[in-house]
């Protein structure tokens, strides 16, 4: 059971108990769907994906703190967006790491 979905919070922690499935972003543990929709991002992925765009400028941002040793709010204004050519390269990267 997932409590907390957004990119960057701990459900040990996080004040929102709301439990959301990771199929669909219902307000339940989970579904049957074959269509999924992200919580983060509104994208046809699971929440949990690796690929999602959120997910990845979230880790981009912790990087960017622990390499400048520096807060979230410092790293959000180094942050710079992938090019959405880049996105695409790294979709197919990784459908292709799925297939293999």
């Amino acid at each position: 059971m997932l409590t907390m979905l957004e990119v960057g919070s701990h459900s040990q922690v996080c004040p929102f108990k709301k439990t959301i499935c990771p199929k669909c972003g219902g307000e339940y543990d989970n579904c049957d769907t074959k269509t999924f929709k992200c919580v983060n991002c509104s994208g046809c992925h699971m929440a949990l994906a690796r690929t999602c765009p959120a997910y990845l400028k979230e880790r981009r941002l912790r990087e960017l703190m622990a390499e400048f040793n520096c807060t979230y709010r410092r790293a959000l204004t180094i942050y710079v967006a992938p090019t959405p050519h880049r996105q695409m390269e790294l979709k197919f990267i990784e459908q292709d790491s799925i297939q293999q």
